[in-house]
């Protein structure tokens, strides 16, 4: 489908994933989008500048849906 998208991409020192986990604060929007990023298998163990991962992020968040979602990975 998006075979050219690199899923892993950071842009300013953020994967699409982190953003996601960070900046979506509708917590059906954020499993949605989360779930589709997913199927692109990114790495979910790529951290950012200060070495935080998307699941770090998620757990600072208290953000259980998304923990959980990510340990099912």
């Amino acid at each position: 489908m998006l075979e050219w998208i690199d899923i892993n991409s950071k842009s300013l020192s953020e994967t699409l994933l982190m953003v996601c986990v960070r900046k979506v604060f509708d917590p059906t929007r954020r499993l949605a989008l989360l779930k589709t990023i997913l199927n692109f298998k990114p790495d979910i163990n790529l951290q950012d500048g200060k070495g935080q991962t998307a699941f770090m992020s998620a757990c600072i968040c208290e953000q259980e849906d998304t923990i959980n979602l990510f340990l099912r990975q």
